[in-house]
Order: C-alpha cells, then structure tokens, then sequence
C-alpha cells in the first residue's frame, strides 16, 4: 500500500508489519480448520488420531486465544490503515477512468509537470490534452494506495474482495459479542463450532476429492451463512422473512445478540453431523460388501 512504482522497495517496515498481522489473523483462525482439514484428507494414510488432535488444539486455540487477543486491542482495517503516501515517480503513464497520466517531473510538494489525456466517451469519441505545469497532482480510484499502478497490480479481484466484506461482519460481530460480555463471546464461538463440525464431512465418501470438495463448500456456507445473520439489517430488503424471524427470536431470547445465528448454526452442525455419520456407514457397509465380493 505505500509502494511506489519506480522507487525502492522498503523491506522494513514495523508498523506495516502490526497492520498487516492484525488484517490477518482473523482470517487466519477462521480458516485454520478448513486447511488442516484438508490436510488431514490429503494425508489420510498416515496416523489419524495425531491429526485429530493437532486440529483440534490449533482449531480451539485460534477461537479461544487467537482472536480474543487481537479483540482486547484497538483493530484496524483496510480503509484506516496507515499509508504513507510517498511521492510518484515520473516517466510511467498512469491510467484511471477515461484519464491517462503522465508526469515528466514530480516534486517532493506532490506537484507535477506533464499532461493528462481525458477520452470524452459520447456519439463520437473525442480526446483532450491538459498541460500540467507544477500541477497539484490528485489521481482518482488510487486509494488506499499511494499508487495507482500498484492498486491495480495487487488488489484483489472483485469477487473476492466482495467475498472479504463477510468477514468484516463477522468481525464486527465478534468484537462486540466479546465486549459486552463473556458469555455472548462463547455464543459467538458457535461459529468456530460449526467450522470445526465441518470435520465431520471429510470421510463422507470414499473418494478423496469429494470429501475435499465437500469441506471447503460447507466451510463457505457456515462463513457466508453466520454474515448474512449478523448483518440481517442491511439484508432486509432482501431477506425480509429472515428479519422477521431474528425479530421474534429476539423477542423470546433476548440474551442473545443474534439468535437467527445460533439457530443457523445448531441447524448446519446437525445437518454436518447427519451427513458425516450417513456417509461413514455407507461407506462401511461398501467396503463390507467389496470384501465379501
């Protein structure tokens, strides 16, 4: 985010180092259950029990210490985080909108000499030519990076980044289930629960891939599931009879900040479990009757 094309690359840098830890970790603790999952089917021939119980202690560990640390402390985001906005380097066309940069002459004063070429999009195309002469120099859609370049080098693609604002819901949630009380934290919990459920459908058939397909599926379900319920206000229009619900929910569990989402959450590990179990005795009963055969 402070990188600018064209000038050297700063490796050491503290504060992007606490900014970047503290984006990650969250993301991190979600999704540690679903990769050791994933490994634990990769690696099914070897001892079981060992990566059961490896899962498990780092699963529990992100949800119990993990996130908990970061929510004790003042958390930043992609829109606050500190940029330093350094000065652009001269000789590269740059390229926002219908606009198209090119500085000849960059000053420390974040001025400018060059041109602009706007392309007037109508009935006929049409291009202008602005002379910059120790200009005021203000790129559009560059932020939060210093550099427009780099943003369209390294930011992520729409899809995923519209996939990442579920997260800021469920950290939005997190933080204040962890603030109000310790007991609305261990609710909230529940969506570790069910990420760690999702175990439960890694044997559900004899074919690898498909159990790998299945975890990474319901691992996506539960994510986007528990966001959709904690930002049911913003959901409305949509999901009008989902409001309704958590509204008469919270009229009878008023303890609960979000009560849709625990019953959201006891449905799908019911649903995981039922799965697994089915699975693992189909399953069985195929090996059993490939041994008779």
């Amino acid at each position: 985010m402070n990188y600018v094309v064209g000038q050297p690359l700063d490796l050491i840098s503290f504060e992007s180092f606490k900014v970047g830890f503290e984006l990650a970790l969250p993301l991190v603790s979600i999704s540690v259950p679903m990769f050791l999952i994933l490994s634990l089917i990769r690696h099914s021939k070897k001892n079981k029990i060992i990566g059961i119980i490896t899962t498990t202690v780092l699963a529990c560990s992100a949800w119990a210490f993990a996130l908990p640390f970061l929510l004790s402390h003042e958390s930043v985001s992609v829109e606050n985080a500190p940029v330093g906005k350094s000065t652009l380097s001269s000789g590269y066309f740059r390229l926002s909108g219908n606009s198209l940069y090119y500085f000849t002459k960059m000053n420390s004063d974040n001025t400018a000499d060059g041109i602009v070429i706007n392309v007037a999009q109508g009935s006929t195309e049409k291009i202008f030519f602005s002379v910059l002469d120790d200009s005021k120099v203000s790129i559009p859609d560059s932020e939060p990076f210093s550099d427009i370049l780099v943003k369209r080098t390294v930011e992520f693609p729409k899809l995923l980044s519209d996939s990442l604002y579920d997260l800021y819901y469920l950290g939005r949630a997190g933080k204040a289930a962890y603030e109000k009380s310790y007991a609305n934290w261990l609710i909230f919990c529940l969506l570790g629960v069910s990420l760690i459920c999702v175990f439960m459908l890694s044997g559900v058939s004899r074919w690898r891939l498909i159990n790998a397909f299945f975890v990474i599926v319901f691992t996506g379900i539960v994510i986007k599931a528990n966001a959709i319920c904690y930002a049911v206000p913003m959901y409305k229009p949509y999901l009008g009879f989902l409001y309704s619900a958590n509204e008469k929910l919270s009229a009878s569990f008023s303890m609960f900040d979000c009560p849709i989402a625990v019953a959201v959450n006891i449905v799908l590990i019911l649903i995981m479990c039922i799965l697994g179990i089915t699975g693992k005795i189909i399953n069985h009963s195929k090996v059993q009757e490939d041994e008779d055969e």
